[in-house]
């Protein structure tokens, strides 16, 4: 019975959200969009920016806080994600491109500028707007994920591998991405227990992660992982549901586009300035997370002068280990932006 009314309670909160679409950059885009509540006029638009493997759902304890707050928040599935269309073109996912969706989704929504937060690959994407529509970012802040400026040199994925074990999996994906989609829709439920996992489930990721060139390991393909103990059953549910829908074919594009963006990124070496980010920015690390380490955000005030900084005592999806605590993270710095700023 309590199971059933957790099922309740999740399934009437995704109800309770303003859920659009909107056709844009040749593809079609779900979005929630929720406006401060008794007709107030917003502070600013938030767009909350998800990564893999993730959907809107993953800001659920940040969506209901930031628009009780006076914000419109926008968060929308990207391409290949949810309710959102899947492409089957890998190139229509490099992050120009990406960027296009959602400058094409402001559009749709008329929002001039933006504030932008992201985690994960949705970090990645806030930062490369600053780049590609600098003139639609009001502010930029991004958990876990930091932010490397374009390289003048080419490197695979698999010289990433060999420089930062930890990225294997990305080397995997772009290199044997089919064979990557299958083992992922093959048990999805897995998939979704291992990678949305907080240090303190046991068993951690790290004893099965990437251990004979596949996710989970041959042996353990059809193995019944139990979910995160930060996650109830009816949200665990809801993104096993969602992946068993969208499939993982659209996911594992954006890690096939590296030399694209490589090819794309050369339009901003010519001058330091060019991939310098003058918008007030945060970055919120994680002291567990062993993918998007803290140790990679070392030296980005050197490319991002107006940054603020803060860290967590938590693993890669910060944003739920410790909603509480980043979310205050989040308000303090949306307090300063929004006062600071000619809105």
């Amino acid at each position: 019975r309590l199971r059933s009314h957790l099922m309740e309670k999740v399934s009437e909160f995704v109800d309770s959200l303003n859920h659009q679409f909107c056709d844009t950059n040749g593809t079609r885009l779900h979005y929630i969009d929720e406006q401060p509540k008794g007709g107030v006029k917003p502070r600013a638009t938030i767009i909350l920016c998800h990564g893999f493997p993730d959907f809107w759902f993953g800001w659920r304890y940040q969506i209901p806080v930031l628009r009780d707050a006076g914000f419109r928040v926008i968060a929308p599935d990207f391409r290949g994600y949810g309710q959102s269309q899947s492409p089957t073109d890998a190139a229509s996912y490099r992050w120009k491109n990406i960027c296009h969706d959602i400058s094409g989704l402001m559009d749709h929504a008329k929002v001039q500028k933006a504030i932008f937060l992201g985690h994960d690959w949705g970090g990645w994407f806030v930062w490369r707007m600053c780049l590609w529509f600098p003139e639609r970012v009001l502010a930029v802040g991004a958990i876990v994920t930091s932010y490397l400026p374009p390289s003048k040199y080419y490197l695979s994925s698999a010289k990433v591998a060999e420089k930062l074990p930890m990225m294997k999996y990305q080397q995997y994906f772009d290199e044997g991405g089919d064979e990557a989609v299958r083992e992922l829709e093959s048990n999805v439920e897995l998939a979704i227990a291992a990678i949305l996992r907080m240090p303190a489930d046991r068993p951690g990721i790290g004893s099965f992660w990437m251990r004979d060139g596949t996710l989970f390991g041959k042996k353990n393909q059809s193995m019944k992982l139990p979910k995160s103990a930060s996650m109830s059953q009816a949200e665990y549910d809801l993104y096993v549901d969602t992946f068993k829908k969208s499939g993982f074919a659209g996911c594992i594009n954006y890690y096939r586009t590296r030399l694209m963006n490589f090819e794309d990124e050369k339009v901003f070496l010519s001058s330091q300035e060019k991939s310098m980010i003058l918008h007030p920015a945060l970055i919120i690390t994680a002291s567990k997370d062993v993918i998007l380490s803290p140790q990679l955000s070392i030296g980005m005030e050197k490319v991002i002068p107006n940054l603020t900084r803060h860290n967590v005592d938590a693993g890669h999806w910060a944003h739920v280990e410790k909603k509480d605590q980043v979310n205050q993270m989040l308000l303090d710095w949306l307090q300063k932006v929004v006062s600071s700023s000619k809105l």
